[in-house]
């Protein structure tokens, strides 16, 4: 049988360890630099719900709704734009997907 002592700071260590994994992954809304990101990250360790609102506006988005996948990402957040120089031309492996919408 283990000591009792011993077992209560394994469960204290597992319960800590948990937090902290928990408070770090916390989803941060797209956009946002690493140090509100950090920021996020610490005040969910103090305030345990602070993440329960960003999930509510991600779930209030719909966005599993939407069918076109250009829309579904613009509705989710997940966009993002490349800009390149006009100097840039693609190495003869790499593959240049353009998806364009016409009006």
């Amino acid at each position: 049988m283990t000591d009792p002592s011993r077992a209560f700071w394994e469960i204290l260590k597992f319960i800590g360890t948990n937090y902290m994994a928990h408070a770090f992954t916390a989803r941060v809304a797209p956009g946002y630099g690493d140090l509100y990101s950090a920021l996020f990250g610490l005040a969910s360790l103090f305030f345990p719900y602070i993440g329960l609102v960003t999930a509510c506006r991600s779930l209030e988005q719909l966005a599993w709704l939407e069918p076109d996948p250009l829309k579904r990402a613009a509705r989710a957040g997940a966009l993002c734009m490349v800009i390149r120089t006009r100097y840039w031309k693609p190495r003869p492996h790499d593959k240049v997907w353009c998806w364009r919408k016409s009006s």
